[in-house]
Formats: structure tokens, sequence, C-alpha cells
């Protein structure tokens, strides 16, 4: 069985996606588009998308951070590229409260 990675609920989350072109070299390259999905289980997603929303940055060419503060729960993100370098991804985590210090 697969394990989920666990994160105490009030800390940031970053999410890294990089984009390579689909050849032997694999070599970095920006995409299109980058949009971040973010979708917590039993919620509606929402999009971030890069240029429009302060949660994706560029780190550098080809490379993609989504910065986020998850509220408790099970979140799936799934990175895609278009264009040039179109690829997609996707994690899964838990956020959970921090058990000695909840009240």
């Amino acid at each position: 069985m697969a394990e989920l990675e666990v994160l105490v609920e009030g800390n940031k989350r970053i999410v890294r996606a990089s984009f390579r072109v689909p050849d032997g070299a694999g070599v970095l390259t920006d995409p299109t588009t980058v949009t971040f999905t973010a979708r917590k289980r039993g919620a509606a997603s929402e999009d971030y998308i890069f240029g429009t929303d302060s949660e994706v940055a560029k780190f550098a060419t080809g490379v993609f951070d989504f910065t986020f503060a998850p509220a408790e729960g099970t979140w799936a993100i799934h990175a895609q590229g278009t264009g040039t370098a179109h690829a997609a991804g996707e994690v899964q985590f838990i956020v959970s409260r921090a058990e000695a210090l909840a009240t």
C-alpha cells in the first residue's frame, strides 16, 4: 500500500514541478503555460496559473514552484505544462493538526 506524506497544519507547502523537452537530452524548458490545480478530498478544485497567481513562481528555466498553506485534510496537487514542454504530474499528501499542540 502506498504511503502519503503527512504534514502539520499551519505550515506552507511548496510543490515543485520540472518540465523537460521530451527528447534524449531532456533539457529543462519553460512550457507555454503552467497550471497547478489544488484539490482537497471532498471539495472543489482550484487552479493557480503562472503569471496570474502569486502562489506560482518560476524558480529557474523549466522549474516552477507552487506555494500554499493547506488546511487539514487529504490533498492532491496536479501540475500541468502546455506547449513546448507539455507534461503533467501529481502529488498527494495529508495535512493534520499537531497532536502535541491540540487542545
